[in-house]
């Protein structure tokens, strides 16, 4: 009885694990683009009708099936997004090719001065089999949002968190292509020390807004999970009483977790994460996601200038 409870326990624990997993990221990531080309089969059609022709990348399987998945299924949303992706991608098309290349932006320097946000670089590689989210992440309790908008300008942020974006999208895509699994990006914020004075800042909002927009079209069904860690009595609240006038579909693109859970959440090993999401890997000093651990007290230095 006892080997069969465990073995029951054992099944629980892993159908939770998955369900955490799900909601952590997305329901959809990591999924056969077969299975969900199939699933979609007649949607897909009545899609490649109504774009022919197809542009080159839109030729793809993954990028009609991501098309769908961004616009919840709907066919006509799917190609309005299509065809706005076909233009903002001439109208960013300088911006992009620099993404593709690794060209750094004019405007890099500055915006990390205030801003502690970026692409976390594995360590390591996934074993066979694993298939690691690509992770942007952001600290906000080490960025000023207000000193960094009033550094640089609205579009200024756009391009710069357009030109990281990219770069994921690119190895996303042709992470998709060549395993056959949809890979989306995680996007994880830790509030640790994060204040409502510099956190919130609408000059920024509606910089990442207008980045939300745009992607739908050029780097469609990236990502739809934005998780939370550290956040906190306040941000708890805060988040119940948003929870009572937000829509549902824009309650479901977020969710909170805590350092110790996200590792198992996510699907990637401690030692590939970063020590401030729960991880044993050390953030190098050349990383965007870099900040200087405060200095720790003496106690005995204290007391001395005391007297």
């Amino acid at each position: 009885k006892k080997l069969a409870q465990a073995e029951l326990d054992f099944h629980v624990l892993r159908q939770s694990s998955e369900v955490l997993h799900a909601i952590m990221c997305d329901a959809y990531a990591g999924r056969s683009v077969a299975e969900l080309k199939e699933d979609m089969m007649d949607a897909l059609a009545d899609l490649q009708k109504r774009l022919a022709p197809l542009e080159p990348q839109e030729e793809e399987d993954q990028m009609q099936v991501r098309f769908l998945l961004q616009a919840d299924r709907n066919v006509e949303e799917a190609e309005a997004l299509a065809r706005q992706g076909r233009e903002d991608r001439k109208t960013y098309a300088e911006l992009l090719e620099k993404a593709k290349e690794k060209q750094a932006l004019p405007q890099e320097a500055t915006i990390r001065k205030h801003l502690c946000f970026g692409r976390w670089v594995y360590p390591s590689t996934p074993k066979d089999g694993e298939l690691w989210p690509p992770l942007m992440l952001t600290r906000s309790g080490e960025s000023d949002l207000q000193a960094c908008m009033e550094a640089v300008s609205e579009e200024q942020v756009v391009e710069y968190l357009m030109w990281e974006r990219w770069q994921i999208w690119e190895e996303a895509f042709d992470i998709t292509k060549r395993t056959g699994r949809l890979v989306m990006m995680s996007s994880v914020n830790d509030l640790e020390g994060a204040s409502m004075l510099t956190s919130r800042e609408p000059r920024f909002m509606k910089a990442v807004a207008k980045v939300s927009k745009l992607s739908a079209g050029i780097s469609p069904f990236l990502s739809r999970k934005h998780v939370m860690i550290n956040a906190g009595i306040f941000f708890d609240a805060l988040f119940a009483v948003a929870k009572l006038i937000m829509p549902q579909k824009v309650l479901d693109k977020v969710a909170f977790s805590n350092p110790g859970a996200l590792p198992g959440q996510l699907g990637v090993p401690v030692d590939a994460l970063p020590t401030f999401l729960g991880g044993t890997s050390e953030v190098p000093t050349t990383s965007p996601l870099y900040a200087e651990e405060p200095e720790e007290l003496d106690v005995l230095d204290v007391a001395a200038d005391a007297f």
